[in-house]
């Protein structure tokens, strides 16, 4: 059976005391295998897991998983250009407006992200769990504001392949005699 647990309560009854006072970004500046999305963050000025209002699911890629990443790709989302690219990256790994917590067994339980693509989970405590099928390393990591869990790789959708068009059919001028 198929058994998982997401909540958009922001209820903290099973939630310790210590961590009423620390919110999402707090966790994330914190860690120090997460200081390369904390930079991010803060590149874009983006408050969403500060904001104590905001309910949220961070599904945040370690430092290793940044470096798997393409070393283009990876200096584009800290350069100066990469705006755009540095906010997709970031809403691809937050899902606004609930905690989804893992629990039991999951198969395929599918969440929108902040930008509207879908995360599936699946997996077990016993056999781990992934999402999009990165490797979740840390799971169920509350905060005053919601849930962390670590990532080993980025999460990536793929792209569609583009077919290149074909080139125009050169004709050749016909010669009048």
């Amino acid at each position: 059976s198929t058994s998982s647990s997401t909540s958009t309560s922001t209820s903290t009854t099973s939630t310790s005391s210590s961590d009423l006072f620390v919110s999402l970004q707090m966790l994330v500046d914190e860690t120090p295998h997460f200081s390369n999305f904390s930079s991010l963050l803060a590149l874009t000025h983006i408050d969403i897991l500060a904001n104590p209002d905001a309910i949220s699911t961070p599904v945040v890629p370690t430092n290793a998983a940044f470096a798997e990443l393409d070393m283009d790709y990876f200096h584009l989302l800290y350069s100066a250009v990469g705006v755009s690219e540095r906010f997709s990256f970031i809403a691809t790994h937050i899902i606004a407006g609930m905690e989804v917590y893992l629990e039991g067994s999951i198969q395929s339980l599918m969440i929108a992200n902040a930008n509207n693509a879908i995360l599936t989970f699946n997996g077990s405590v016993a056999n781990g769990y992934f999402v999009n099928e990165s490797p979740i390393v840390s799971i169920n990591n509350k905060a005053s504001n919601g849930v962390l869990h670590a990532v080993s790789s980025a999460i990536t959708f793929p792209t569609t392949p583009t077919t290149p068009t074909p080139p125009p059919p050169t004709t050749t001028p016909k010669k009048t005699h």
